[in-house]
């Protein structure tokens, strides 16, 4: 709301709510905020009759392989068809539309902050067509790769030590020269693989072992 004041009359101007709009023919990447999706309100057209949308945020961080990094900004799309019952709101959006893709991608990959490559182009009524595609880059499924292994880790009780500290390990328990395999400092020492081969590498460059073939090492301890 913006006041203008002339004299002893005040003026109140409400302002338009500005939302964001994609141009045609662009490739951006974006961030999309689905934590409280989906977010609906009401509006009023020119004519005065009022209709549900929905509201998400979304920022830019490039348009055409060029770095924008925006500000956060609010987008207005429709939702399609729907009818208001005791038990709420039942939406059935038209398919492929901005919409329901952001109800798949929410169904996929859950609430929260998604990293999406965006392609838009000009429909044949002049309206900008948009295809969301989620990112690999989006930390949404780093943090669930991560949670996998942390539940495969528990379940094969492992525990990952860093490659020095295993390269220590074995330092401190193998006294005399003796092949080793990878195979037996993941047992021995309850780690994974490649923690096991970079333990391992790291004793190569003190000069402690050899590396007889790709899994197996010929180590020979300092004397004391």
């Amino acid at each position: 709301m913006k006041e203008i004041r002339i004299e002893n009359i005040i003026i109140e101007l409400e302002e338009p709510l500005r939302f964001f709009k994609f141009k045609a023919n662009k490739v951006y990447e974006v961030e999309i905020d689905l934590q409280r999706f989906p977010e609906i309100r009401k509006f009023k057209n020119r004519n005065g009759n009022e209709y549900l949308a929905c509201i998400y945020n979304l920022r830019i961080l490039k348009e055409n392989g060029k770095e924008i990094n925006s500000e956060w900004l609010q987008r207005k799309i429709g939702i399609g068809d729907y009818r208001e019952d005791e038990n709420g709101i039942r939406i059935k959006p038209r398919m492929f539309s901005e919409f329901w893709q952001l109800a798949r991608i929410y169904s996929e990959y859950g609430a929260g902050i998604h990293r999406c490559i965006v392609k838009t182009r000009k429909g044949n009524k002049g309206q900008i067509l948009t295809t969301f595609i989620h990112s690999r880059d989006c930390g949404c499924l780093k943090s669930k790769e991560t949670k996998k292994e942390e539940e495969r880790r528990e379940s094969e009780n492992i525990c990952i030590y860093h490659p020095q500290e295993v390269a220590e390990k074995i330092k401190e328990e193998l006294r005399e020269e003796k092949a080793i395999t990878v195979k037996e400092v993941i047992e021995k020492f309850n780690t994974d693989d490649e923690t096991a081969r970079k333990a391992l590498e790291l004793l190569v460059e003190e000069g402690l072992a050899v590396k007889i073939r790709d899994d197996r090492y010929y180590i020979s301890p300092k004397s004391e």
